[in-house]
C-alpha cells in the first residue's frame, strides 16, 4: 500500500501546469483564499479524496478548478484512489434499477428507479432525465450511461449520463436506413470498452473509452440460406464518428425476432454482445447469438442453450461478475424457477446454479400486510435483473412491488412498492428492465481525447 502511494507521489510531477486565470483588479484587492495558493499537486490531493458528488460540485468554484477536476489525470487518481482505500474488499460502485413502462397518461412517470444506496426517506426515487428536452424512449445502457431514443424523431439517438445530466447527440441514421427499419424488428445493442487499464489498482479509467451503437435488423426468409443467416446491422463507431452499414455472417439459419427477443434485448457482456434465437411462432429457445462489434472480422458465434432447458417456456438472461447467467421462470409448480450460468462458451457448457422452488405458504405470508396486492387476485414473481454483486439475489416483480429473492435460502423480501406507476400486474409486453452501474467517478460524454495523455 504504501508503495503505492509513494508511486503516485512521484507522479504528481506529471500534474500539468494548468494556467490561472488573471485576477480581476477589483477582486485581487480582496484577501485570496488561501487554498488557492497551494500548488496543484497538493490541492489534486485534496480533491481526489472527496465523496465524487463533492467534487464535481467542486467544479463550480472556478474555471481552474473546472479545469483540474476535468483533467483525465484527475480522474485517474481520484479513480485509483477510492479503489486503493477499499481496505482489501472488492470495490462494489452503488447500482440502480431502471424500469420502463408503457404508460397512455401524459402526466403519468413512465420510468421507476431503485437505487442501492437509496436515502432513509421515503421519497420515490424517480430518475431525473428532465434535462432531455424531447420525448424518449431508453433503448440500451451501459454502466452509467443510457442510450435514449427520440420517440419523434426515430432515427435520432442520444447518448446521456443521468447523473452528470450530460448529453451527446449521434448523427442521425441515413434516409435509405430508415425506410428499411420502418418494415422490420430491430434490437439495440450499445457498448464501451476502455483504453486503459491500471493493473496495480485493479480498476478501470473511464476517461477514455470507445464506444459502439448497434441497429441489428430481424433476419428474413431472403437473408436466410438453408445452412446460416446474413444479418443486416447499422454500427455506429465512436472511432469514426459515422453510422455504416454491415452485412454479418452467421453460420446457423436464425429466426425473425419475435417478441421473445424484443423483451430479452441485447446484453453487454466482456466487450460483445448477446441476444436470444427463438422460434417465433412457438417461443421454443433455439440459442444465443454472440457478436464482438470491436472485432474486425464481421462473423457472429452460436451458443446452444443448456440440455435441461424446459422448452417452449421463456427466458431472461444478463450478466454477473463477468459471466452471462439465464433465468426460466416454470409454469408449474406455481412460483418455481431455474438459473443457469454459462462455464465454457467454446463448448456451450451451461451449470446450473440455482433451482428455486418457492412453498405457497410462504409467498402468501410474505404478501400478507399488502392488502391492496391481494385485491388485484394475482400473485407472481417476474424477473427483473440479477444482483451485481450478490450471486444469490434476484430482482423480481410481484404486482405493484420489487422483491429480493435470495435462492439459496429461499427466502423473499418486498424491497419497495411501484406507487404511482401504471397498474401492470405481469412483466410481459409492458416494459424494459435496465440495471445501471455508478463507476467511482461518472463516465464523462463524450469520451475524452487520448490526446491530453492519462
Amino acid at each position: 500500500m504504501a508503495t503505492a502511494v509513494e508511486s503516485r507521489r512521484r507522479d504528481l510531477s506529471l500534474v500539468p501546469c494548468l494556467r490561472r486565470r488573471k485576477e480581476d483588479p477589483i477582486q485581487s484587492s480582496e484577501r485570496e483564499p488561501e487554498i488557492n495558493k497551494l500548488p496543484d499537486s497538493l490541492l489534486l490531493e485534496i480533491l481526489c479524496r472527496l465523496p465524487c458528488q463533492w467534487a464535481l460540485r467542486c467544479k463550480s468554484v472556478s474555471k481552474h478548478w473546472l479545469s483540474l477536476i476535468s483533467h483525465p489525470y484527475f480522474i485517474r487518481c481520484f479513480i485509483h484512489h477510492h479503489h486503493q482505500h477499499q481496505f482489501g474488499k472488492l470495490y462494489s460502485s452503488p447500482f440502480t434499477l431502471l424500469l420502463q413502462f408503457k404508460s397512455k397518461s401524459k402526466s403519468q412517470k413512465n420510468i421507476f428507479v431503485y437505487a442501492s444506496n437509496k436515502s432513509k426517506s421515503k421519497s420515490e426515487f424517480f430518475l431525473d432525465l428532465d434535462f432531455l428536452n424531447f420525448p424518449f424512449r431508453v433503448a440500451a445502457s451501459f454502466n452509467d450511461l443510457l442510450l435514449v431514443r427520440n420517440n419523434v424523431k426515430v432515427n435520432e439517438y442520444h447518448i446521456c449520463n443521468p447523473f452528470t445530466k450530460e448529453c451527446f447527440s449521434l448523427p442521425r441514421l441515413p434516409h435509405t436506413d430508415l425506410i428499411r427499419r420502418r418494415n422490420r424488428k430491430s434490437l439495440v445493442g450499445f457498448i464501451c470498452d476502455p483504453y486503459s487499464c491500471d493493473k496495480h489498482y485493479g480498476c478501470f479509467t473511464n476517461a477514455h473509452y470507445r464506444y459502439k451503437v448497434l441497429l441489428i435488423r430481424s433476419p428474413t426468409s431472403e437473408s436466410n440460406t438453408s445452412d446460416q443467416s446474413q444479418l443486416q446491422m447499422e454500427i455506429f463507431s465512436s472511432e469514426t464518428g459515422e453510422w455504416c452499414n454491415s452485412i454479418v455472417s452467421v453460420s446457423l439459419k436464425l429466426n425473425p425476432f419475435g417478441i421473445g427477443s424484443i423483451l430479452t434485448g441485447v446484453v453487454a457482456n466482456n466487450g460483445k454482445l448477446y441476444w436470444v434465437d427463438v422460434e417465433k411462432e412457438t417461443g421454443k429457445i433455439q440459442g444465443f447469438v454472440v457478436f464482438d462489434p470491436f472485432k474486425e472480422e464481421e462473423q457472429c458465434r452460436y451458443i446452444n442453450p443448456p440440455i435441461d432447458l424446459v422448452l417452449f417456456q421463456p427466458v431472461f438472461f444478463g450478466a454477473f461478475q463477468g459471466r452471462l447467467r439465464m433465468f426460466q421462470h416454470l409454469w408449474c409448480p406455481r412460483y418455481s424457477f431455474f438459473v443457469w450460468e454459462l462455464e465454457d462458451e467454446e463448448a456451450s457448457t451451461w451449470c446450473m446454479k440455482h433451482k428455486v422452488y418457492l412453498k405457497h405458504d410462504l409467498v402468501h405470508k410474505v404478501y400478507l400486510k399488502h392488502e391492496d396486492y391481494f385485491l388485484s387476485g394475482l400473485v407472481s414473481n417476474d424477473f427483473l435483473a440479477f444482483h451485481p454483486y450478490n450471486g444469490e439475489i434476484v430482482f423480481l416483480q410481484s404486482g405493484n412491488y420489487i422483491v429480493l429473492c435470495n435462492m439459496r435460502t429461499m427466502e423473499l423480501k418486498i424491497e419497495r412498492k411501484l406507487q404511482n406507476m401504471p397498474c401492470i400486474l405481469s412483466s410481459y409486453f409492458t416494459k424494459f428492465v435496465l440495471l445501471l452501474l455508478q463507476p467511482s467517478w461518472p463516465t464523462p460524454i463524450p469520451p475524452l481525447p487520448l490526446k491530453f495523455g492519462g
